[in-house]
């Protein structure tokens, strides 16, 4: 029978599904979770290796030779387990027998962490001193680390290129095993990076006291914490469309939509420390500080959640709002389409302007006045017709000054109609702004002056049509029709 192992550490607002079962474990912290045929191995710091038999339902221990029962990381290379203990690095040869020592010529001292990918395994000492082995351990060289020259926090194996995560929140890489190292975030993050991993073409890093930070290029990093309620992330684990995270104090969480938004995950676990993540494509394992293995079947985080919808445009209590302002709000986990709302009065009893079935993450109107107090709020449809509203913001749009008749008069556009060039001349008075709509009041293009008395229009990429050109002029609304010929 054809042998096939899978290794995974795992990473993670709260769903209704199916609770988490128990499967026991060691009397110790589990630090790593492997499968290998129908046994799940887990090691422990205090335990050693102990694998729960998927048939017989039950737990060995598998710790025959293994010199240090404090194993801090475990990985495989091909159908071999490798153990990082306090005493160096241990060997099992097909994940059966005795297992083998195979740092002897590494020295003594403690091995915190250890990686792999079908090439290569990499482990990381105490002294912060990394190795790395092409041949299952028999060999080991030395990847210089002279220019770090901080603690390391993780390794991570990355299309061939390993990158570290440092305790001074840096993260390095090097793809000459040392030779050079490069910091792919030139400002630290100034957190303990606990893991990283690369999901969607984008780098996620966990860290010890600030949560989750995102990056699409190593160089710009931006916080992704909306729901998750603990700040220190142990494991990250992509699966499918989904990355999940195991934390110190809050169990597991979980994203559909690259941290936009995360989901807590705790049925039958409780809000507990989960130090590792595993998934053998049909079932997610963690493992808690109450030194139990819990299991999950993946296909329960596909159920149907819909969350509500995060305003972020604009902020609460917002003032001199433009009378064609866009409202903006990021995409909800769940939603088919959403239900915005303005209103001009807090419990939505006075509407002034909505949606139904919107398929966008914003809302233009053109219908508010100005010098007027408005209150909106978004809602998440589910294709089952559930709803879940956002909060409840206020804003205040701009003041304007009545726009007089001699005003209006002064203000002259043309030619009229026009080809490619309209000309606004306001008899002296200068222009803030000028903004073009058509006649289903979508706003097609914007110029902004500075303070100019006669502006010239590039219209050329118009449309033929009716439109309005909407000036600010004195603080004054001023709204002139023309119409576009080719």
């Amino acid at each position: 029978m054809k042998r096939i192992l899978v290794l995974f550490f795992f990473v993670l607002s709260n769903i209704s599904m199916a609770d988490w079962v128990s499967l026991s474990g060691p009397a110790n912290p589990v630090k790593t979770i492997l499968k290998y045929d129908y046994k799940i191995y887990a090691a422990s710091y205090g335990s050693g290796v102990n694998a729960y038999d998927l048939d017989g339902l039950d737990w060995s221990t598998v710790n025959t030779e293994l010199g240090n029962l404090n194993v801090w990381q475990a990985t495989n290379f091909g159908t071999d387990l490798f153990a990082a203990t306090d005493a160096g690095i241990y060997k099992l040869t097909s994940f059966a027998g005795s297992w083998k020592k195979v740092s002897s010529t590494l020295g003594g001292m403690a091995f915190y962490f250890i990686t792999s990918d079908s090439k290569r395994i990499y482990v990381a000492n105490d002294n912060n001193n990394i190795y790395y082995s092409t041949n299952s351990g028999t060999e080991w060289k030395e990847v210089s680390t002279g220019d770090l020259s901080y603690n390391i926090r993780s390794l991570t194996l990355n299309n061939g290129i390993l990158y570290v995560g440092s305790q001074s929140g840096k993260i390095f890489k090097t793809t000459d095993d040392g030779t050079t190292w490069n910091e792919i975030n030139n400002a630290p993050l100034l957190f303990d990076i606990n893991d990283v991993k690369f999901v969607n073409g984008k780098i996620f890093a966990g860290t010890k006291e600030g949560g989750m930070f995102m990056s699409a290029d190593g160089l710009k990093w931006s916080a992704v914490n909306t729901g998750l309620t603990s700040s220190e992330i142990t494991c990250i684990l992509a699966e499918g469309n989904k990355i999940f995270v195991s934390t110190k104090g809050k169990g597991v969480f979980f994203t559909v939509n690259d941290g936009t938004s995360w989901i807590q995950a705790v049925e039958g676990m409780g809000n507990a420390d989960c130090y590792t993540l595993y998934s053998d494509g049909k079932d997610l394992y963690t493992a808690t500080s109450n030194n139990e293995l819990m299991k999950r079947s993946l296909s329960e985080f596909d159920a149907a959640v819909l969350v509500a919808p995060v305003l972020t445009s604009p902020i609460n209590d917002a003032v001199d709002i433009e009378l064609d302002n866009v409202f903006n709000w990021n995409n909800a986990i769940g939603a088919l389409y959403y239900h915005p709302i303005i209103s001009l009065s807090q419990d939505f009893s006075d509407t002034v302007d909505q949606a139904n079935n919107h398929f966008n993450n914003y809302f233009k109107t053109t219908k508010l006045k100005n010098e007027t107090t408005y209150y909106w709020k978004v809602g998440s449809i589910s294709a089952t017709k559930e709803v879940k509203w956002s909060e409840i913001r206020k804003f205040t749009t701009v003041k304007y000054n009545d726009v007089t008749d001699e005003l209006s008069n002064s203000v002259a556009v043309f030619p009229n109609p026009v080809n490619d060039f309209i000309v606004l001349n306001t008899n002296n008075q200068p222009i803030d702004f000028v903004k073009v709509y058509n006649l289903n009041g979508e706003l097609v293009s914007v110029y902004n002056f500075a303070l100019n008395s006669n502006v010239k229009l590039d219209i050329s990429e118009l449309k033929s049509g009716s439109y309005f050109a909407v000036s600010k002029i004195n603080n004054s609304i001023v709204k002139k029709k023309f119409i576009k010929v080719k």
